[in-house]
């Protein structure tokens, strides 16, 4: 399936040497070729525990894993509070293309049926009054008996020439909003935020800078939070401190890197390749290595997980349990054409547990 267009035909070997050409990416493109060349699995079957936070949700960072699991609970604690008085309120900071939208959805579909997930793009408004609908939302769901899980992304864009996070100000911390002159009460829901320009990237070079010590997550984070206080401090952004001082949690979503030393990011990206095909493809117990191979690579290459679950979203449906590199669009396969992984890997799979 799929044409192949001489956009998608160049190979991920002259994709790396570009990254080296470019005198500034240098160091980078280097950390990215040792990845590329960690994600190679080894020959023959073997099993795969993807071992999810919540929901479908993985991470092999121990320390990352335990502050999910810290999140987990503060949502709980909430969902069990008698008409807490304002919204639960998270931010998000990740790069563009790490998941985010994943991650609070599987968080929301944790809940046993408690909470409704809904998300919304920023940059697709046209006026304020879109986020007034969110709010209409938000407040029907919650009289309904359920508590609504939003995730609001891009919320640092403008909308009728304002940054939109301004107009949530009040609903964060008042847990209400107005239509015309009318205040109406939101009750109980959680939000998540998150803006490309709002805070700092967590990425190692941003926060570790270009000769990175390796180090655990907790280290990390509290590294990257001294970087968005600098930030603060030179922002001339009106109120943007005071949306950040609004939120109840402030959530680090780390580099998948093995800077990170209580991560394994080989196997991370094992995982994450068979999380997207499973996520197509509910059937699958099975995924060819070479397979995982490629969209690890993907991944790596482009920092996203955006080509990689294009692929597989544009892949032929196996007609067995395993998902094989011949399922892949023919565009993905070319890219990896003569590549001796190919043969060394064979018809080698990863069988996967829960």
């Amino acid at each position: 399936m799929g044409g192949v267009g001489p956009s998608h035909a160049v190979g991920i070997a002259e994709i790396l040497s570009s990254l080296v050409a470019s005198r500034k990416d240098q160091t980078e493109a280097a950390r990215r070729q040792d990845l590329v060349a960690a994600v190679l699995p080894d020959g023959g079957n073997e099993h795969l525990a993807l071992n999810p936070v919540f929901g479908a949700f993985v991470t092999f960072n121990a320390g990352f894993r335990a502050e999910l699991q810290g999140l987990k609970a503060a949502v709980d604690e909430y969902a069990q509070k008698l008409r807490p008085p304002r919204p639960l309120n998270i931010l998000l900071a990740a790069p563009s293309g790490t998941g985010k939208s994943f991650l609070v959805k599987q968080l929301a579909l944790a809940m046993d049926g408690r909470a409704t997930f809904a998300e919304f793009y920023v940059s697709s408004f046209r006026s304020r009054d879109d986020l007034t609908s969110v709010f209409h939302l938000v407040q029907s769901t919650s009289h309904e008996g359920h508590l609504p899980i939003v995730f609001l992304d891009e919320v640092d864009c403008q909308v009728e020439e304002r940054p939109l996070f301004t107009e949530l100000l009040a609903p964060m911390w008042d847990g209400c909003f107005f239509k015309g002159s009318e205040r109406r009460t939101l009750g109980p829901a959680i939000f998540f935020f998150a803006g490309s320009d709002l805070l700092p990237a967590p990425s190692i070079r941003e926060v570790l800078g270009t000769a990175p010590v390796p180090t655990n997550y907790e280290s990390f984070a509290l590294q990257w939070q001294q970087v968005v206080k600098r930030k603060l401090a030179q922002d001339t952004v009106a109120k943007l401190r005071d949306f950040i001082d609004r939120s109840d949690l402030l959530l680090c979503i780390p580099p998948i890197d093995p800077t990170l030393t209580d991560g394994d990011a080989r196997s991370e990206y094992w995982a994450l390749a068979c999380a997207i095909v499973c996520k197509y493809h509910r059937h699958v117990t099975r995924v060819e290595k070479a397979a995982v191979w490629a969209l690890s690579r993907l991944m790596i290459v482009t920092e996203s997980r955006r080509v990689a679950e294009s692929a597989v979203f544009m892949s032929r449906t196996p007609p067995g349990k395993t998902f094989r590199f011949m399922d892949l669009p023919a565009r993905t396969q070319r890219i990896f054409q003569g590549e001796t992984a190919l043969g060394t890997l064979g018809s080698a799979h990863f069988r996967l547990t829960p």
